[in-house]
């Protein structure tokens, strides 16, 4: 039988869990944030905005995926272990409340949430040119 496995929380592991998410902060606002907005504002200038905007969403998508590896380790083992181990469970919780939550999202990745919420936008143009149609102009509809 497997000896039972102790999840203990450290400074020195809340310590590597932070640094960890500073880089993952770092790839989310200045790799997919800066090129979803670039994206975005890039689409505007064409004839079909939102079309653009929906391949360029592929685009994005493809980066993050390359970009994976920048997500912290601890995190993804933690939610291996999650599955089958309460104490992982637990403690991944605590981790993705703390580092993954909408604040977090607003505060920690603003670029990333700009751009990415920007580049939705410019999809979702046509739709919100019939609730505003005063946005047709900006958008180009």
């Amino acid at each position: 039988m497997e000896a039972e496995e102790k999840y203990t929380i450290t400074n020195e592991f809340l310590d590597e869990v932070r640094e960890q998410f500073k880089l993952w902060a770092t790839f989310l606002n200045t790799g997919v944030g800066l090129l979803s907005f670039t994206l975005a504002i890039a689409c505007l200038g064409t004839n079909i905005p939102w079309v653009n905007a929906l391949l360029s969403m592929l685009i994005i998508i493809c980066f993050r995926v390359q970009g994976k590896h920048y997500f912290p380790s601890k995190v993804k083992y933690l939610r291996q272990r999650a599955k089958e181990d309460e104490r992982a469970k637990i403690l991944l919780k605590g981790l993705e409340s703390e580092f993954l939550g909408f604040r977090t999202l607003i505060i920690g990745y603003p670029i990333f949430f700009i751009g990415f919420f920007f580049l939705f936008l410019v999809i979702f143009s046509p739709l919100l040119v019939n609730i505003i149609p005063a946005l047709g102009r900006y958008f180009g509809i």
